[in-house]
């Protein structure tokens, strides 16, 4: 239930989140910041961001208390009750556990979720030992997906002992990782349908080809940083004599070192592939403009393509893609030797983009974003990279405001390095309920402002990247907090501008909220970086003191 008291000062809503169950006891209260004198609202403002807020804060409230109750081991004694709880949330709670812990797998909290049903896990970021790991595998035998970082060849023999129906891998090599763990995965693995191994120097093709061969339903392949691996391995799937019809559609090779020989098995891939990412493209040999191009002539069936640090001439690519590519959905480029020509080309046959990023170049200027407003009415996700300032002279703030008039329907916006972004380029009335991502990282000129007109038009925010921003006070942080009641990321790097008070304090009235930010330890003020969480601030703000945030908020 949910009441406003006259215990706390005026304006502040306090929220009892009631136990959803018998397995879990007591309460647990938030405390809204109030909406000071500083913040004028009319009254119908003030009860939709009171709305806003309220159902946010209820979901918080009982899933912090969930977690706590886990956390702390303040459970039911019959654990049968938490069989309940969908598995969704069950994965949103470990992950959770996880980053309040550091990053190591806490066993006595988290073990009271797990069951063999469980469908997924991700411990890409999570320290656990092969004890841990053992007893993991062993209960959870279901296992349908599963991200973990470091694997050696012990792990994934302990794993696919246990898990017969795993769909999807996803995995970073070590030095014990050998061609036994790979023939493991072709063997044990029928159904795979993707697989990531990723910055391997020693994986070659010989290694992946029993994989290839074996796993018959592979429909997506992620070797991003594997140098060793030339492409050859795709014979296995091009040159079959049993003609199995290839069910590859999604490929990454970014930074792996392609042959020519290698290139040409590629090639007779890409009719059949919907998502191909070079980032970066690497062969083994001095790859020419056309020879790409020729590439993406076999490519008519891609709906993504990512060819971000593609130092070539960007232009024939991109008139080559408007011509064979036109149901292009995401595309992610590099701005290096593409102009508005290149660009324009693209925006006018792809009708049908959803995902643009793009970096800015000599040749790129206001036309594009124009073009950008105009033309991409279902665009979900903009990210513009200002990497030098020559930026300042090819793009103008009304560009900026066109666009974000028009966009009003992005899921994520990206416009990192923006040296003319002010308050004034976000419409004074306008309104984002889509947008989720907002990576404002970089744009200096940025004031509490702006802050606040960001964060009153943005109230579905989830991430919000704020880095190396240092011209804001403690109220950019309080109009985060009442604007964005959704906000689970928050990204304050080399920000030295806040006191320790002020993110406490935003903190303690977020609950689901993780902040990532810079202490200042050291004379260097080169900075640590950490997350910090409500449960975990007082400890690590204890361990690392921003000794030095005073003196790195005068160098900016």
């Amino acid at each position: 239930h949910a009441h406003t008291c006259r215990g706390p000062p005026p304006g502040v809503l306090v929220l009892h989140a009631a136990p959803a169950d018998a397995a879990l006891r007591g309460q647990a209260e938030l405390q809204l910041p109030p909406l000071t004198a500083q913040r004028p609202l009319h009254e119908a403002g003030r009860r939709r961001l009171h709305a806003l807020r309220l159902g946010a804060l209820l979901q918080a409230c009982l899933f912090s208390a969930k977690a706590d109750s886990f956390a702390g081991g303040k459970v039911a004694t019959n654990l049968e009750l938490h069989k309940d709880i969908p598995y969704s949330i069950k994965k949103r709670m470990v992950d959770f556990l996880i980053r309040i812990n550091n990053g190591k797998w806490p066993r006595d909290a988290v073990d009271r979720l797990l069951d063999e049903n469980l469908p997924e896990l991700d411990l890409q970021q999570c320290e656990i030992d092969e004890a841990d790991f053992q007893h993991l595998v062993g209960t959870c035998t279901k296992l349908r997906a599963l991200s973990i970082g470091p694997a050696t060849d012990t792990m994934l023999r302990e794993l696919l002992a246990k898990n017969s129906v795993l769909e999807q891998l996803s995995l970073t090599a070590t030095r014990q990782l050998t061609s036994k763990g790979l023939r493991i995965i072709a063997e044990k693995c029928p159904q795979l349908q993707a697989l990531k191994v990723l910055d391997s120097d020693r994986i070659t093709d010989k290694m992946m080809a029993p994989i290839l061969r074996s796993c018959s339903s592979l429909v997506e392949l992620n070797l991003s940083g594997c140098k060793k691996f030339k492409g050859v391995a795709f014979k296995a799937l091009v040159s079959s004599t049993k003609k199995r019809p290839i069910e590859l559609e999604k490929l990454d090779l970014s930074g792996c070192e392609i042959s020519k020989k290698g290139l040409r098995y590629v090639l007779k891939l890409c009719p059949s592939l919907n998502s191909l990412t070079f980032s970066p493209l690497a062969t083994h040999f001095k790859i020419s403009s056309p020879e790409f191009v020729g590439l993406i002539q076999q490519c008519a069936n891609l709906r993504s393509l990512d060819l971000r640090n593609y130092h070539f001439e960007m232009d024939s690519v991109l008139k080559e893609a408007s011509k064979t590519c036109t149901r292009l959905t995401t595309l992610l480029l590099d701005g290096s030797g593409m102009t508005d020509s290149g660009l324009q080309c693209v925006l006018t046959s792809c009708t049908q983009l959803e995902k643009l990023r793009f970096r800015y170049g000599d040749g790129v200027s206001d036309l594009s974003l124009n073009q950008v407003a105009s033309n991409c009415s279902n665009l979900k996700s903009l990210a513009l990279d200002f990497w030098h300032k020559f930026n300042r002279l090819s793009v103008t703030d009304q560009a900026i405001k066109s666009l974000l008039q028009t966009c009003t329907n992005l899921a994520e916006l990206s416009l990192c390095n923006c040296l003319i972004l002010t308050g004034a380029c976000f419409p004074e009335t306008g309104y984002f309920p889509f947008l989720h991502v907002l990576n404002l990282s970089d744009c200096i000129q940025l004031n509490d402002f702006a802050i606040r007109r960001i964060a009153d038009s943005c109230p579905n925010l989830n991430k919000l990247e704020l880095n190396n921003l240092n011209n804001l006070t403690a109220s950019s942080l309080e109009s985060v907090s009442i604007g964005c009641p959704h906000l689970d990321e928050l990204y304050l790097k080399q920000c030295a501008c806040f006191k320790d008070e002020a993110m406490k304090t935003m903190l303690s009235v977020m609950p689901r909220l993780f902040m990532h930010v810079t202490r200042f330890v050291d004379s260097d003020l080169k900075g640590v970086l950490k997350e910090v969480h409500c449960t975990t601030v007082n400890d690590i703000f204890s361990k690392y003191p921003n000794t030095y945030r005073e003196r790195a908020f005068e160098r900016t």
